[in-house]
């Protein structure tokens, strides 16, 4: 391997390392408790060197919570690639959010800090701006226009309207949620918490046929809940 690859593959390497200290420093410690120079001393670097990475501590924040953040739309996107309906869409999403906190508790809560990074979200982003927020955004809407046009979302619905007041009611949940110490979240029971929070979401959108406490019943651990005979009258 010459030189050059040389360098850069310890450049990545050392990216990576610095980003992964972050992560467990912001979960620790929050997003103001601590410094570039924590993470440094974390590595056994100058700070000199952290700046050959990144121009300062805004950035590397960023690139956190752009990993973070893909890591999550990845596997919201794999759970709901084939969903059956627009509401199934809606309904997976939901049980993304669960199992993503139960399964990647730090990711969860890192990818909470978006509105620390850009407080306009999700009204300032333009449709297509290929943004990791504006991905999410355009997921929810597309659940909403298939659920309406397929039977399974209430039609009455605005799916525009609705979309933001999912959105927003999502992250502001991650945010609150992120913000908690450790301590203090250890003695609660979130994911009841996630799992009611889109509970009413779900029973806000779904088909008016669909009886609540069966939506209710989705978000239970380990519940099998087939919604599509009601909204299709096949019951």
């Amino acid at each position: 391997m010459d030189v050059e690859k040389r360098r850069d593959r310890k450049k990545t390497r050392r990216r990576e390392d610095i980003i992964g200290v972050t992560r467990n420093m912001i979960v620790e410690r929050g997003v103001d408790g601590f410094t570039l120079q924590d993470v440094a001393n974390g590595l056994d670097l100058s700070k000199g060197t952290l700046y050959l990475s990144f121009s300062g501590k805004e950035e590397l924040l960023r690139a956190v919570l752009e990993e973070a953040g893909t890591d999550f739309l990845e596997y919201l996107n794999a759970r709901t690639a084939d969903a059956a309906s627009g509401l199934d869409t809606i309904l997976r999403i939901g049980r993304g959010y669960l199992e993503f906190y139960e399964d990647q508790e730090d990711a969860f809560l890192l990818f909470g800090l978006m509105d620390h990074f850009a407080p306009e979200f999700p009204f300032a982003q333009g449709a297509g701006s290929g943004q990791l927020p504006q991905v999410f955004v355009e997921l929810v809407r597309e659940s909403l226009d298939r659920g309406v046009r397929d039977g399974s979302v209430d039609p009455s619905l605005d799916p525009d309207g609705m979309t933001f007041n999912i959105v927003f009611m999502a992250t502001s949940l991650m945010d609150k949620v992120s913000k908690i110490p450790r301590a203090i979240r250890a003695g609660m029971d979130v994911p009841a918490i996630i799992a009611h929070a889109f509970s009413l979401l779900v029973r806000a959108v779904a088909n008016p046929a669909i009886p609540r406490d069966l939506i209710d019943r989705y978000f239970e651990s380990g519940a099998q809940v087939n919604l599509s005979p009601y909204w299709r009258n096949e019951k």
